[in-house]
């Protein structure tokens, strides 16, 4: 009698892995349409977008913990776009449980630029205990460039 295999779950992650991006994008989903790279080697940090007709995510699924009120993350945005209307360049963060609730949704441009990185955060306290997943989410138009450098992802 041979023996049967049994399949063994990947456990979920309880927090964020690697939100300071010190690894890499290990430990995220990282997807380009062009295939591009999603790591900033120099920033040491994510890096979103900066070529046209491009859509990628960035995502990584874990338990968000009992005691957790708060998703926190920077961002670094560049834009030629010089207005927001005419914009086709999008960035959203997602947090997925069985329908999509979307944290924030910004179109990009010109006003949005930022030197530094600036630190962002999103009530999550209705998620406790749910498995989750977090997404970065970039899409750009033909014309134009934008870029979004994301760090320091974490859950307080």
């Amino acid at each position: 009698m041979t023996p049967s295999k049994t399949a063994t779950a990947t456990p979920v992650p309880l927090a964020i892995q690697n939100g300071t991006f010190l690894q890499g994008v290990t430990g995220w989903t990282a997807l380009s349409a062009r295939g591009i790279s999603l790591y900033d080697s120099i920033n040491k940090c994510a890096i979103l977008g900066g070529v046209n007709d491009e859509i990628v995510t960035l995502s990584q699924t874990f338990i968000v913990p009992s005691t957790a009120t708060i998703l926190k993350y920077k961002t670094r945005i560049t834009s030629e776009e010089a207005d927001a209307s005419l914009s086709g360049d999008v960035f959203q963060v997602i947090f997925s449980t069985s329908t999509d609730t979307i944290l924030s949704t910004v179109t990009l441009d010109t006003t949005l630029q930022t030197s530094t990185f600036v630190a962002k955060d999103h009530d999550i306290s209705s998620f406790r205990g749910q498995t989750v997943t977090l997404t970065f989410y970039l899409e750009t138009d033909s014309t134009l460039l934008s870029t979004v450098r994301i760090d320091d992802v974490a859950i307080v």
